[in-house]
């Protein structure tokens, strides 16, 4: 029993050590040394151009089509004594280093331990378990099908949580930057940081800024305090603090308030608030927008942001002028057509109310 044990401990050390080159020099010398032989012993049919490799493959894996075989004893001796065995244990190596390779890369995917090459992508940044499960499912539902590339990046000691619909990447710390290429964290188009603790995701956002300023930011804060931090010194990142307390008051003086809010964040179920960056000729009233978007789109204009504003202007005046790059903040039944959107707007006449 021990010297059983010994010997696939033996082998399986063999499997695991033995270098691709060696493997590699074994099969020539497997190949030429047989070839030789078959020569020697002259199996003329089987050596002959293009013939011996087909043949060496079929006998020395065990399958044996029995189109071609030795017609002299030697030729006999040559494949049960050396072709056979010498192929049987290459082919056996060779699968077995390919299994545990496959075995390896499935591994190190599924505990995030690969770097993701990706370009224009969304990483999320932290874990918290049914709220990120819930924030991936609003991503892909706001996608309204097209096809979104996102990777949640870990600190935490876990596997990924949605194989086959996100990538995974875990590391160390999240501010790694050797660590964070692994999940082509400066190719991304948008970052969401969503971490356990505040002081995490004020550090976290200072460094996907200085790694990658151009794409837009977003962190959640339990700590509105931190928030006012991070935009002194990151103004272009979006904070998004938490509502509880003021969901909580308005709910109780305009019932149904809550309901409202959490409908017009839910993109997988009725109206929704949907934002669109315009792209337009010349200027447009407020009035106007507002006319268009609901008789020819069925969508109700909330507000717009103007490019050099700070805050949104919800139901603006209807004189307001509205210009090519304002953001319009819109409700429907799904995201509209920016093409066709704008399109049908450098249609409208300009300056009318």
């Amino acid at each position: 029993m021990a010297t059983w044990i010994f010997i696939r401990r033996l082998m399986a050390a063999f499997i695991i050590d033995t270098k691709v080159s060696t493997l590699l020099l074994t099969a020539v010398f497997y190949y030429a040394a047989s070839l030789m032989l078959m020569t020697l012993a002259g199996e003329a049919a089987i050596v002959k151009k293009h013939f011996f490799f087909y043949y060496l493959v079929v006998t020395g894996s065990s399958v044996g089509y029995g189109d071609l075989a030795p017609k002299t004893i030697m030729g006999r001796y040559i494949v049960a004594l050396w072709v056979i065995p010498m192929g049987l244990l290459l082919f056996g190596v060779v699968i077995a280093r390919l299994s545990l390779w496959v075995s390896g890369v499935a591994t190190m995917t599924r505990q995030g331990l690969n770097t993701i090459k990706m370009r224009n992508h969304i990483v999320i940044i932290g874990w918290n378990e049914q709220r990120t499960y819930r924030l991936i499912e609003l991503l892909h539902s706001e996608a309204n099908g097209k096809s979104i590339e996102i990777i949640l990046c870990v600190t935490n000691d876990i596997e990924n949580p949605m194989p086959g619909k996100i990538g995974f990447v875990r590391v160390d710390a999240f501010t790694n930057e050797e660590a964070m290429e692994r999940c082509s964290l400066a190719e991304a188009e948008r970052i969401i940081i969503d971490s356990e603790a505040d002081d995490v995701t004020l550090t976290t956002a200072l460094f996907c800024r200085q790694l990658n300023p151009a794409c837009h930011k977003t962190a959640y804060f339990k700590d509105e305090s931190i928030a006012k931090l991070l935009k002194t010194h990151c103004p272009k990142v979006e904070c998004v603090p938490s509502v509880a307390v003021e969901m909580l008051a308005k709910a109780t003086l305009d019932p149904g308030s809550s309901q409202v809010t959490m409908q017009l964040l839910d993109s997988t179920a009725g109206i929704t608030q949907y934002s669109s960056k315009l792209s337009i000729d010349g200027t447009l009233s407020y009035a106007q927008l507002l006319r268009h978007l609901y008789l020819q789109w069925n969508a109700t204009l909330l507000g717009i942001k103007h490019t050099a504003a700070d805050r949104i202007d919800l139901n603006a005046d209807k004189t307001t002028e509205v210009t090519a790059d304002d953001i319009i903040y819109y409700i429907s039944t799904s995201r509209l057509d920016d093409s066709a959107l704008m399109e049908s707007l450098n249609q409208l006449p300009r300056n009318a109310v």
